[in-house]
């Protein structure tokens, strides 16, 4: 696993290898710069964590009322 930041590096990597895993920290739109296909199925061998995105929340809100079902509030720091 590789473990990338930054639109140059990710775009480098990509080219390098289709096999290994690359995390990808904090890109900033990982769709619009082709690396990815979308954020809910990224494809490929990249994957990882964007910045905060309004497409994220709903996905965000699913996954903790999944882990802990008594949650009534919850927020993002």
């Amino acid at each position: 696993m590789i473990l990338a930041d930054g639109a140059m590096v990710i775009a480098e990597l990509k080219q390098l290898t289709r096999a290994m895993p690359i995390v990808v920290a904090l890109a900033v739109d990982p769709v619009s710069l082709g690396f990815v296909n979308s954020l809910s199925r990224p494809g490929g061998n990249i994957t990882g964590f964007t910045f905060i995105n309004s497409e994220l929340i709903g996905k965000w809100t699913s996954l903790i009322k999944g882990a802990a079902p008594g949650v009534k509030r919850a927020a993002l720091l």
